[in-house]
């Protein structure tokens, strides 16, 4: 073994490393959850609105004995509770049925693998050239989960206010948009595996880039077509982002998939609160145009390493 390859060698895991080393993502992770969080509850004491700008005054329990007087939440509170209740049942007799099949399946896998010498876990680039290229896919998230958050979270208010659409339309469209970013979640896996994933993450995040731009000067109708448009190729990204950076650490699955995870949803939480507050002082039309400049990130695309076995 040369100096060189040595010095690329990962250090023999002990639990006291491995906690140590954890202990900074963890703590990240958990600001990352917690802030929302404890925002919510801050803001739920003032008369805050996304729509309306100035300064916020307290309010006390004001806002909570206005809900819990109004007779409509109650009847909301039974209608969600039954429809929560169905769904609820529906997805874990669904889960415990793929956890079943999933079971078997690796039960087979590893019988049929016992012989078989452990995956290797060795780097297939260098450290620096890992270390950036999970520092790029790590930027990519923010930016990715900060943008949907913030059109997922300010959505409603942004067609209220821009083109005067009624609530429940506006939810309607908000719907509309969250159904394409599923769509485009679920699309991201078997082009990853048709066309590579590095092809998946250029496609999505920089070709989203001009729908972007363009959605702050659209009228209603072609704002419902680019936010569809958006969400669909937009959410695409994430699923090849963890399938690249999970190529990058080999061996280490499900420590790269729960630190991606974590940091996508707690950095869209910190995103969503902190567009809100930028909202209040600038209005939500400012904030829509200057998320839309977010997918300019994807140009660091061009530090990722080229992976030869990404395309099948």
């Amino acid at each position: 073994m040369t100096l060189l390859s040595r010095s690329f060698v990962l250090p023999k895991r002990t639990k006291s490393n491995k906690r140590t080393g954890l202990s900074p993502t963890l703590a990240i992770l958990l600001f990352m959850v917690a802030y929302p969080i404890f925002s919510l509850v801050y803001y739920s004491f003032l008369n805050f609105s996304a729509l309306r700008q100035g300064a916020m005054k307290p309010m006390g329990l004001k806002n909570y004995k206005f809900l819990l007087s109004d007779p409509e939440l109650w009847e909301r509170f039974v209608f969600t509770g039954k429809f929560v209740a169905l769904c609820v049942s529906a997805q874990m007799l669904i889960g415990i049925f793929i956890l079943w099949r999933v079971g078997a399946w690796y039960a087979e896998h590893r019988r049929i693998n016992a012989g078989r010498m452990p995956a290797s876990t060795a780097l297939l680039f260098d450290k620096r050239t890992t270390l950036t290229a999970l520092a790029v896919l790590t930027i990519l998230t923010l930016t990715k989960n900060a943008y949907m958050a913030g059109l997922s979270s300010y959505y409603t208010f942004y067609l209220i206010h821009k083109f005067g659409v009624a609530v429940q339309d506006s939810q309607l469209l908000l719907f509309v948009y969250l159904g394409a970013s599923a769509v485009g979640v679920f699309l991201g896996g078997p082009l990853g595996d048709r066309f590579g994933v590095k092809f998946v993450i250029w496609f999505s995040i920089v070709g989203v880039l001009p729908f972007t731009l363009a959605l702050p000067y659209a009228d209603l109708n072609w704002t419902v077509i680019l936010t569809i448009l958006i969400g669909l190729i937009f959410s695409s990204a994430f699923s090849a982002i963890v399938v690249f950076a999970q190529e990058l650490m080999p061996g280490r699955v499900g420590m790269i998939a729960g630190i991606f995870f974590g940091f996508a949803f707690g950095a869209g939480g910190i995103a969503a609160a902190a567009l809100g507050a930028l909202a209040d002082v600038t209005g939500i039309e400012y904030v829509f145009w200057l998320i839309s400049f977010l997918p300019l990130a994807g140009l660091l695309t061009v530090f990722l390493p080229k992976m030869q076995n990404t395309v099948h």
